[in-house]
């Protein structure tokens, strides 16, 4: 007899509940399916908090690289300065859209 999938009245536990069921499928969620933890990020002051760590990631690990590139590491620190500047990017992102939504 096959399991019938409970919904819950918020969106948020069906999607729980969905990323419970399929976290470890490969490629369940690509193109288009997010996680609930990124999904609702920007919904409630999680985004803003969540913004606020990608930027002091993002700040502690450029000053990591240039100091590594101005010390001699070379060409293999780019990788690392394009990750941190994802990281700065995304943290960037996340506020000003938390900031138009409160506003």
């Amino acid at each position: 007899m096959p399991k019938m999938k409970r919904n819950h009245p918020p969106e948020f536990l069906n999607d729980l509940q969905e990323w419970q069921e399929h976290q470890y499928d490969p490629g369940h969620y690509l193109g288009g399916n997010l996680p609930p933890q990124t999904k609702y990020a920007t919904v409630n002051q999680g985004g803003k908090a969540f913004g606020i760590i990608l930027l002091i990631l993002g700040s502690i690990s450029a000053v990591t690289v240039i100091g590594s590139m101005l010390f001699g590491a070379g060409s293999s620190a780019l990788f690392g300065l394009g990750y941190s500047i994802l990281l700065l990017a995304v943290g960037v992102k996340l506020l000003t859209r938390h900031r138009r939504r409160n506003v």
